[in-house]
């Protein structure tokens, strides 16, 4: 258990304590204790005060609660606001070696891609959190990156220069000229087997 789970769990016990301490003290002022016990309706009126007090700092810590549970509700949703807004802008902005790289998840049809790290483009988009690390290097100094979540959302066919129509053959060529070597798919050889009639490439 991390130290954000023990201190959740910390609170929690504690909510359950203040509970507990909240309906007894509400019990003591109200209960017609004389009824049941002149003795302790006795003393239950000597603490009155005491009691009252008590009451209002336990209505107070749940108060407090209350209000900080909202603003702190209220600061999440403004970072997020603005974590969303800068994503678009960054997004909307990348250059075209940045575009064409994002653009390769599209044409490759992969969450995941093997880049190499010490590319520009790829630690620009690494820095600017449009692409995150998955897998750290392989045998050819290369590292899996992935589209973040934050930018996903932003990540359509305009933003990395796509037509939504269907594309012409230029620029379909276009497109694939625009690639970048160090992200496309390896090309494997092809061996031809011979056995007989049966040929397979």
């Amino acid at each position: 258990m991390n130290s954000t789970e023990e201190k959740n769990t910390g609170m929690h016990v504690l909510n359950i304590v203040m509970v507990w301490l909240c309906l007894a003290t509400v019990a003591l002022l109200t209960v017609p204790w004389e009824q049941f016990s002149p003795e302790l309706a006795a003393r239950v009126e000597q603490s009155r005060g005491f009691l009252c007090l008590a009451l209002i700092f336990e209505l107070s810590n749940f108060l407090a609660q209350a209000l900080i549970g909202m603003i702190s509700s209220m600061r999440r949703k403004h970072a997020a606001a603005a974590t969303e807004q800068r994503m678009s802008y960054l997004v909307s902005n990348m250059d075209f070696s940045e575009r064409a790289l994002v653009r390769e998840f599209v044409l490759q049809r992969k969450s995941e891609l093997k880049v190499p790290l010490e590319q520009p483009t790829v630690r620009s988009l690494l820095d600017s959190g449009i692409l995150i690390l998955v897998a750290g290097e392989d045998e050819k100094n290369r590292v899996g990156v992935s589209i973040s979540r934050q930018a996903r959302p932003f990540i359509t066919y305009r933003a990395i220069g796509i037509s939504a129509g269907k594309l012409s053959d230029e620029q379909i060529n276009q497109l694939m000229e625009e690639r970048p070597e160090y992200a496309r798919p390896e090309q494997k050889p092809r061996h031809v087997y011979r056995s007989g009639a049966f040929k397979a490439a």
